[in-house]
This record gives structure tokens, C-alpha cells and sequence, in this order.
């Protein structure tokens, strides 16, 4: 006969939590399959088992011990996905006009330039985000990416550019959730979730942008968390610098996530914001500026 005693329901609680991990991963799955006939299937089924599994999570309610080796196997299992996949498939040659196109840009800051000279027969090389003009050749990208991947480019790893990125998005996720109290068996499947997602491990197995903007964005949050409960001047430039990263990786994003902080920072620490906003500008100084150098060097090689 089965005990019922507190450890039975904690782990009870925690079956539950991990099984509504595995609905919605194995159900997203089983959803893609619909999405060549109608999209519009993929996204109910999607919300549907999102909703579904959230629930469950949030309803476990019991306690059941903090077992922080838990959030380094979910994200070193992302990270040897990526990983893997990246190896084999993925990123092995860019599979698309803006992997080239991030690609062509780090090789060309690796030379120390900004732009190529024009091939010889450019009809016969005309790629999409790659613009030709009077007999030279640049990527349309802005450099913050391709920036990054040189390291890795330089040393001939520029296939774990984005898993490194799964592993920094990890600890950012898990610190900004033990930060805010999360209970293991919440934070867990959530970490899972977002880790084990296709969204993650694709993008981290390929040579697209989204990841280090993702990074960005979460280590926004996670110096905001901390500086709300000790406020200092170095976290604000730290914002400052994560905020003029996204800038040069992804405006889109940038736009969304500085549009939610500043109204963040007026609406809840008016008597603040500009002595903030001095630290702030004072992190992104740097970065901004060395994009719009590359900016004026671009226009005035090419026009």
C-alpha cells in the first residue's frame, strides 16, 4: 500500500508539474505537423496545450525540495541539443539569405573592413540583405551579431556562437526566477519550457540573431530585479549596456522592450528617471557610438 505521507505528495506535485512539461512539448510537436495545411490550427493547439500545461504548474502547490542541480541538466540539456544539432544539420553552412548575410558581415569585420569588393559577375552573386554599389559589396545587417560571432569565427567554433547563448539565456532565466521566489516545482518545468522549446533550440542551433537578443532583453530584467531590491549605479549601466546591444542586434526588439521600460520607469520612478537615465546613457555610450561610426563609414564608402 502507497503512504500518503508528505514526501509522496511532494513528489506527487512535482509528477504532475513535470508531466505538464511534457504535454506541452510532445502536443507543440504533434501540433507543427498541421502548420503546412493551416497555420491557424498550429496556434490554437499551441495556446490551448500552453494554457493546459500552465495550469497544472501553477496549481502544484505543494513544497518539494530546491534541488538546484535541476536548472543546470535543463539547461545543459538545451545546450547539447543546440549543440548537436548544430554540428549535424543546422548551422553546418548557412541555410538562409540572413544566415549569409550575419555570416558575410563577421567575416568582413574579421578583414577589418566593412565592405567587399563587388564580384566579378555581381548577377551571378546577387543575395538577399547583401548590397552591391560602384564595385563594392557590403552586408545590410546591422553589426551587432555578426560583431559577436567573430570570436567564435576566428575561432573556427562559429556553430557554438548560439549554444553558448542557450547557456547564458539558462542561468539568466534561472537567476531571474530565484530572484522572484519561484518555487522549484514552478520555476523547473517553466525553465524547461523555455529552454526545450523549438523556438530556443532551432534558433540556437542556427546562425540567426534572435538568441542574443534574447539574452539581452532577459539580462534587462534580471539587473532590474536586483537593482528594485538594492538600487545602484553600476546595474543601471549595465542596463544601459544590455539595452544598446539589443539596439545593435535587433531594432524591432529593441523598440518593443524600450517602449515597456520607459514606461516602466514613468509611470512607477518618476522622482528618478533622469538621474537614471544618466547611468543608463552612460552604459549604452560605447556601443551606440561605435554603431553609428560604422554607420557614417558604411554611407560614405558606399554613396
Amino acid at each position: 500500500m502507497l503512504s500518503s505521507g508528505p514526501g509522496n505528495r511532494k513528489r506527487s506535485k512535482f509528477a504532475d508539474s513535470i508531466s505538464s512539461l511534457w504535454l506541452f512539448l510532445i502536443g507543440l510537436g504533434l501540433a507543427m505537423t498541421y502548420f503546412l495545411h493551416d497555420p491557424s490550427i498550429t496556434v490554437w493547439i499551441f495556446l490551448f496545450l500552453a494554457a493546459a500545461s500552465l495550469g497544472i504548474v501553477i496549481w502544484s502547490n505543494r513544497e518539494v525540495p530546491d534541488w538546484n542541480f535541476g536548472d543546470g541538466i535543463i539547461t545543459g540539456v538545451a545546450v547539447l541539443l543546440a549543440s548537436v544539432l548544430a554540428y549535424t544539420a543546422a548551422a553546418v553552412w548557412p541555410n538562409s539569405g540572413d544566415e549569409y548575410g550575419y555570416l558575410y558581415l563577421a567575416d568582413t569585420l574579421l578583414r577589418r573592413r566593412f565592405y567587399n569588393p563587388a564580384p566579378p559577375a555581381p548577377g551571378l552573386f546577387d543575395f538577399f540583405w547583401i548590397g552591391m554599389h560602384d564595385g563594392r559589396s557590403a552586408s545590410e545587417y546591422p553589426p551587432g551579431w555578426p560583431a559577436f560571432l567573430t570570436v567564435f569565427r576566428a575561432l573556427h567554433i562559429h556553430q557554438l556562437a548560439n549554444p553558448a547563448l542557450v547557456g547564458a539565456l539558462g542561468l539568466l532565466l534561472s537567476a531571474c526566477l530565484k530572484r522572484l521566489e519561484v518555487r522549484p516545482e514552478t520555476r523547473l518545468p517553466l525553465l524547461a519550457m523555455a529552454l526545450l522549446c523549438p523556438f530556443t533550440i532551432f534558433n540556437g542551433a542556427s546562425l540567426f540573431s534572435h538568441l542574443l537578443a534574447s539574452v539581452a532583453t532577459v539580462g534587462i530584467c534580471y539587473l532590474q530585479i536586483r537593482d528594485d531590491v538594492d538600487p545602484t549605479f553600476w546595474r543601471k549601466v549595465g542596463i544601459g549596456a544590455s539595452m544598446s546591444v539589443l539596439l545593435v542586434t535587433r531594432q524591432d526588439s529593441f523598440l518593443i522592450v524600450a517602449a515597456v521600460f520607459v514606461i516602466d520607469r514613468l509611470a512607477f520612478r518618476r522622482l528618478n528617471v533622469i538621474s537614471d537615465a544618466v547611468a543608463f546613457a552612460l552604459g549604452g555610450l560605447s556601443i551606440t557610438i561605435a554603431w553609428f561610426l560604422y554607420n557614417w563609414g558604411l554611407q560614405a564608402t558606399l554613396s
